[in-house]
Parts: structure tokens; C-alpha cells; sequence
């Protein structure tokens, strides 16, 4: 579960960390419905423009993937040597 600290009593299910973008999309959907529905949906509720969708969904920086990584919320930070602290 998430808090969002706006929402103090809201509960979120997440299935990892989202991007900035992805961060904005999600507030802007939440809480100005009709300005994003306006802004990205056509009359049929299908996104304006794909490529921007899969842009804002695109991953920052490329990682290495897991299984295990996809089923936990975490911050994944890279290993910048292996003999470091020894």
C-alpha cells in the first residue's frame, strides 16, 4: 500500500515506483478529471496520442530486469563497484 501525503486516508496499490511522468499522469487523472479527459481522451475515452502515452510510460533509465524486482515497490539503485567498503 501507498499514502499519498494529500490523501492521507487514501490507499493505493502499486506494483513498483512510477516515474516522475507517470507520477504527474496519475495526479492529473485523480484529481482533474475532466481537465485530463479533455487534454488526452477523444470522445470515445481512447488516448489523443499514443506515442505520448508510451513516452510517459517509458522507463527513465534502463535497468537490468527481475521477477523478483516486478512484485516489490523499492528504489533500485545501481552497484557502482563491487569491492566497495571492504
Amino acid at each position: 500500500m501507498s499514502v499519498l501525503s494529500a490523501f492521507p486516508h487514501a490507499r493505493l496499490v502499486v506494483a513498483g515506483v512510477p516515474t516522475p511522468k507517470q507520477f504527474i499522469e496519475f495526479i492529473m487523472a485523480l484529481c482533474y478529471p475532466e481537465v485530463y479527459q479533455a487534454h488526452r481522451l477523444d470522445n470515445s475515452g481512447q488516448y489523443i496520442n499514443e506515442g505520448q502515452i508510451v513516452t510517459i510510460n517509458s522507463n527513465c533509465v534502463p535497468l537490468t530486469e527481475h521477477n523478483v524486482f516486478r512484485q516489490m515497490t523499492h528504489f533500485r539503485i545501481p552497484i557502482i563497484s563491487e569491492g566497495r567498503g571492504s
